[in-house]
């Protein structure tokens, strides 16, 4: 395949093409299920959802988009893509609610969020159930078989982050991948919607490979309000292991944000995760083998050039200035203050400010 678009162009059509659909869609659905809630029930869902705008940071929600991005890649036609909408959202704003529940709701909230959770599954269902009629008990396996891959994977991701699970280099995107297996839900309720029939092994594994990429990159822009909350990923483990072996004098668990950036530069977890990602995105159009006029396509193939090139220039750059790497490393070793300082106003400033824009400019992913 070859596609010729600029980044801009890509990025600007897809979003275009579903932004205001998606917000308008999203919003209304919020806003019609509140009107059902009690004050106190109905209040607590705008602010979870304000709040989790602003955690994604301007990054593209990519689960608010998945009906527009599987139809796009599955040929679906918009017709049964707007019809999918609604369920969809039900379900996204639920696997939502659950992901926060674990992550960020205070405990004593775990009560309304699981209310919440059920009223949202059971209107998924009964919606699903009027869009696809006989085919929906055969939705209803493969979306059980989802959803347990979904919990299987935050399951294992809470055992790696406290410690009472190993897991290697390869095997953790591929579970960061599948605690996003309710996107298979989506692309099959298309598929039965419209062809009556679900998807094949090797289009699941493509959702889910499409996944690991958007984690990876998900988890780059997440990297210091995970280490805050004490989550793990492979590019945190591999910042840790790097430290452990190069400055064993650091107490990982008091880093502050210079360090803990400064070692996942040096570390080489962010080059990694932008080709590892770059890799992922390019497997998933291989696997869907989309025509050329496949906007979403180009989109991903575009995100994979972007991490790529700038994987490439943040290598390049440290290797230019490897004269300037063990003032760097000297000044991580001593403390945060001193570090930004020298990041800041000293003799590394002008190597940060590069450095920070590389990263700055770098494909972002929210799912």
């Amino acid at each position: 395949m070859t596609y010729v678009n600029t980044v801009e162009q890509v990025s600007d059509k897809l979003m275009a093409a579903t932004d205001s659909a998606n917000c308008s869609a999203m919003s209304a659905l919020l806003h019609q299920v509140c009107q059902s809630l009690q004050e106190s029930d109905a209040s607590f869902l705008r602010h979870w959802y304000n709040s989790r705008l602003t955690r994604a940071c301007e990054n593209p929600m990519l689960g608010e988009k998945a009906v527009t991005i599987f139809a796009d890649l599955l040929g679906i036609t918009v017709e049964t893509a707007q019809c999918v909408e609604k369920p969809w959202m039900l379900l996204y704003i639920h696997a939502l609610l659950l992901d926060d529940m674990i992550d960020y709701i205070p405990r004593e909230e775990s009560k309304k969020v699981q209310s919440l959770c059920s009223a949202f599954d059971r209107e998924h269902n009964k919606v699903c159930e009027l869009l696809l009629n006989e085919n929906f008990v055969v939705y209803s396996h493969h979306h059980q078989r989802f959803n347990a891959e979904a919990w299987a994977a935050i399951t294992y991701e809470i055992e790696w982050s406290k410690g009472t699970r190993f897991t290697s280099h390869n095997e953790a995107p591929r579970q960061q991948g599948l605690k996003a297996a309710l996107a298979k839900s989506c692309a099959t309720m298309l598929m039965l919607a419209e062809r009556g029939i679900p998807l094949s092994s090797e289009q699941e594994e493509g959702i889910i490979t499409l996944c690991e990429g958007i984690q990876l990159l998900d988890d780059f822009a997440d990297m210091t309000e995970d280490y805050m909350q004490g989550r793990m990923n492979r590019l945190l483990n591999t910042t840790y292991r790097w430290i452990r072996r190069n400055l064993p004098c650091i107490d990982i668990a008091y880093l502050g944000k210079y360090q803990l950036l400064v070692s996942a530069i040096l570390s080489s977890a962010i080059t990694c995760t932008w080709i590892d990602a770059a890799n992922r995105y390019e497997q998933t159009l291989q696997i869907f083998k989309p025509s050329s006029e496949c906007w979403t396509a180009q989109y991903f193939l575009q995100q994979s050039v972007e991490c790529r090139l700038c994987s490439t220039a943040l290598t390049d750059l440290l290797t230019q200035n490897r004269c300037l790497l063990d003032q760097l490393i000297t000044a991580l070793s001593v403390n945060e203050e001193e570090l930004a300082c020298k990041l800041t106003t000293g003799c590394l400033a002008g190597l940060w400010q590069d450095i920070r824009y590389i990263i700055g400019t770098g494909p972002k992913a929210s799912n």
